[in-house]
């Protein structure tokens, strides 16, 4: 009170320390089965919650690889997992619509290989026919064999007719290709066109 320094003496007994570390000894074990069991509780939440959407993921993803028909990866939450879900459905539905857009593709283009297949053995075949009659009353006039060596200009009126024949099949066949193999249309001025074709 006055400013002078005093003295204090406190005598404190020891019992209360000793029986509070013998508690702590005691509680210690206890308190470290309580916190592994509540660390294995929440390794099991999480598991739950993150580790089974994952392989659900992974089992879909493996579907969608083999291009199953009606794969779709549910979503259930906006986090990173749920986004990543979106982005497989929509990478999934992009690429089916792609290989089903080029699948019809090269069915359209093999029937189209197989029509011209068709057509070119059909012409070929046709073609045939008074080419070889022309090439034999050719070589009838040429290596004089009767009746050819006598009557030669019949023979060469015939061999005409029959190479007529032959160009206007190739003439029908080029056009029936044009008109049915065409790839492109064009446009063209008609009159410029006839002109030019008279010319030829």
């Amino acid at each position: 009170k006055d400013g002078s320094k005093r003295k204090v003496t406190v005598i404190v007994s020891l019992q209360p320390l000793n029986e509070a570390k013998e508690v702590m000894v005691r509680i210690f074990p206890v308190a470290c089965l309580i916190s592994a069991a509540f660390a294995l509780l929440f390794a099991l939440i999480f598991s739950k919650v993150y580790i089974k959407p994952i392989k659900q993921i992974s089992v879909l993803a493996r579907r969608m690889s083999g291009l199953e028909e009606n794969v779709e990866i549910p979503v259930y939450s906006s986090d990173e997992i749920g986004e990543l879900s979106q982005d497989i459905n929509h990478l999934y539905n992009e690429l089916k619509g792609t290989i089903d857009v080029l699948s019809t593709e090269i069915s359209k283009y093999s029937d189209a290989e197989n029509k011209k297949l068709g057509f070119l053995r059909s012409v070929s075949h046709e073609l045939k026919t008074p080419l070889a009659a022309a090439n034999a009353l050719i070589e009838g006039i040429i290596c004089e064999i009767p009746p050819y060596n006598t009557e030669q200009k019949r023979y060469l009126v015939e061999c005409k007719q029959f190479l007529e024949e032959a160009i206007e099949l190739v003439k029908d066949s080029l056009s029936l290709s044009k008109v049915e193999y065409s790839e492109e249309a064009e446009e063209c001025n008609v009159k410029n066109l006839i002109r030019d074709v008279t010319k030829e």
